[in-house]
């Protein structure tokens, strides 16, 4: 079930949530949500409907800090059989539509609104009237016709995806779109999964164990790196229950490699014995990067036209 938390700082809200059979995930709140909740009555520990929680998602008012694991809750079609959760007053669903109502939506945020919003409710009447735009199909985003093939291949499998699910429309607006899916989709590696938000990103398998998700940042103005990598891989880590290793490239130069904690984590270790890392868990961390370097420039040895460049090893010296 949903439940709203606000920071210890008071800097505004996070939601943790738990769905059976998927591991919990976060979303955090905008300014303009934070606001919203509070409209609503919900304070902090408040337990939150997936019915409010489904459009935020879609407009992008909640988010992940993380979007290579996002479970994608925008779908109407999350099994909440046996699962108690709250529900919306007519007058929330009221101050929710006029907040819906007052933004300044895309076509393509109408299209995926429109999904669920005017579905009719239990009692046969609609709240909500969000007018899609029947447009956006696969032939605007005009592919090749090969990388066409794929992709409408991609989104039949992504419909019975509810936690992963993506849709023509989450893609409509991604600038570039065309370019990114033809590099990947020619690209010989197999895709898991891919999504969009301000760009598209791209799940595949590494040998050996673990995964890679890949945001193609290429086309978007709001980023300076060209690629975020982001790995999970099978190893159990003793004082972090869910991390993930990242990484940015620039103009073929690979940078800023991090160490990402989840934020349930940070919250279920604040209930732990203190746990510090011994030398042999920080030689596992090293060694994991070491390990996901060869796959780097496998990947984008296959990659149109953009390479990872190769250091200059002589300006190093050798070692004794």
């Amino acid at each position: 079930m949903p439940v709203l938390h606000r920071y210890i700082d008071k800097s505004g809200y996070y939601i943790s949530a738990a769905i059976p059979g998927e591991k919990p995930f976060t979303y955090q709140v905008n300014d303009q949500a934070a606001t919203l909740f509070e409209d609503l009555g919900y304070e902090d520990e408040s337990k939150l409907p997936w019915e409010l929680l489904r459009p935020l998602r879609v407009i992008g008012h909640l988010y992940t800090k993380n979007e290579e694991y996002d479970p994608e809750i925008s779908e109407s079609d999350i099994d909440l059989t046996g699962i108690s959760t709250p529900s919306l007053t007519t007058r929330q669903r009221n101050i929710l539509s006029d907040y819906l109502h007052n933004l300044n939506l895309s076509p393509s945020q109408k299209q995926k609104l429109s999904r669920f919003l005017n579905d009719p409710d239990t009692d046969g009447t609609t709240t909500f009237d969000i007018d899609p735009d029947p447009t956006i199909t696969v032939d605007s985003l005009d592919l090749p016709d090969d990388v066409r093939e794929t992709v409408e291949d991609w989104l039949d499998t992504h419909e019975r995806m509810p936690f992963f699910g993506v849709t023509v429309e989450d893609i409509h607006d991604v600038p570039k779109a065309k370019e990114s899916l033809t590099d990947f989709v020619r690209h010989p590696a197999h895709i898991l999964r891919f999504s969009a938000s301000t760009h598209l990103w791209y799940t595949i398998n590494i040998d050996g164990g673990g995964s890679c998700s890949i945001s193609d940042c290429r086309f978007e103005s709001s980023t300076d790196y060209d690629f975020r990598l982001s790995f999970r891989s099978n190893r159990e880590v003793e004082w972090l229950e869910e991390t993930s290793h990242s990484v940015k490239i620039t103009d073929g130069y690979i940078h800023d490699w991090t160490l990402d904690v989840d934020d349930n984590d940070v919250r279920a270790m604040e209930n732990k014995e203190p746990y510090e890392p011994t030398i042999e868990d920080h030689h596992a961390h090293l060694h994991e990067k070491i390990e996901f370097i060869p796959f780097i420039h496998s990947f984008f040895d296959d990659f149109n036209d953009y390479k990872i460049n190769t250091p200059h090893t002589e300006q190093f010296p050798t070692p004794r």
